[in-house]
């Protein structure tokens, strides 16, 4: 039986940017992240609003939802990125 790894780097998506008491904000360093991937013969949709995430700490994982999707007016104009709330 094959087991899936949630923190294996093919899943990443984006990194942890500000933390709060009830969601954390997460940057998205690329749409390209965000594209529907298959990965092992399973596809994949990154960063649609639902979708379940795992998020790795230092010594222990997370599960969070995606709640919000948005992108600053700031990043709109200048680069490119993504940030939503788990």
């Amino acid at each position: 039986m094959e087991y899936n790894k949630p923190f294996d780097h093919n899943y990443f998506i984006g990194y942890i940017s500000q933390v709060f008491p009830d969601f954390v904000r997460v940057h998205f360093p690329s749409s390209v992240l965000l594209n529907k991937f298959i990965f092992s013969g399973e596809e994949f949709n990154a960063g649609l609003v639902g979708n379940y995430v795992t998020i790795e700490g230092e010594n222990h994982g997370f599960l969070g939802k995606i709640l919000e999707l948005s992108l600053p007016e700031k990043e709109r104009l200048s680069r490119p990125g993504f940030t939503c709330r788990f």
